[in-house]
């Protein structure tokens, strides 16, 4: 069995895996980065992590990874063009 707070509860995994452990906040970025790429709602991924606001620290720190933003916005750029020219 396992003694302690989370922090002897993790290091005791982390040790008994043989893996080289995380803080809580290398934990909490990890969850983020990885549930942006995958289509999680960016309201939800800030709601998981405390946040106050979506806009001011969860998009600035993770929409790079949110899927299709930059292939999304070339997109209507092109068709913005199109319409121009004709």
């Amino acid at each position: 069995m396992i003694r302690g707070g989370s922090r002897e509860r993790a290091k005791a995994a982390w040790k008994a895996r043989d893996l080289g452990g995380l803080t809580l906040h290398e934990c909490r970025h990890t969850y983020a980065s990885f549930r942006s790429p995958r289509g999680a709602n960016a309201k939800a991924v800030s709601t998981y992590l405390g946040h106050a606001t979506i806009g001011s620290i969860t998009m600035d720190r993770y929409g790079h990874l949110m899927p299709g933003n930059e292939a999304e916005a070339a997109d209507l750029l092109d068709v913005f063009s199109r319409r121009g020219s004709n």
